[in-house]
């Protein structure tokens, strides 16, 4: 294996084509998104919300771009077997099914402090 890569920086025109092609592609399913894009180095380079995109949707594109750069796989659903790897890597790995973080008891432990002083 050799000690050096040669890698192609991404450039600000090559990430507007990108744009312009998720956006030709949203038209043509008739659905409105957002589109991200982010370099090797995992910074984000480029961001457009199509009109009538849902808000939500801003920061799960960044993720998902950021995702897919530091993984140098295109997007797309995660095999069954990288779910616990990448929701390490995303920083949940103190979330596990069935089981309360801590905020969240902090948060129903207030809500039930509240409803005892309601009563």
């Amino acid at each position: 294996m050799a000690d050096f890569v040669t890698t192609h920086p991404l450039t600000h025109q090559a990430s507007l084509k990108m744009i312009a092609a998720g956006v030709a592609k949203a038209d043509t399913l008739g659905c409105k998104v957002s589109l991200a894009v982010a370099d090797q180095n995992c910074r984000l380079i480029a961001f457009l919300m199509m009109d009538g995109a849902r808000h939500f949707s801003i920061i799960t594109t960044q993720r998902k771009a950021i995702t897919a750069a530091s993984q140098r796989l295109p997007t797309g659903y995660a095999p069954e077997e990288n779910a616990l790897s990448m929701s390490v890597r995303m920083g949940r790995f103190h979330q596990r099914a069935g089981r309360l973080s801590n905020r969240s008891r902090w948060r129903s432990h207030r809500r039930g402090r509240s409803r005892r002083r309601e009563e």
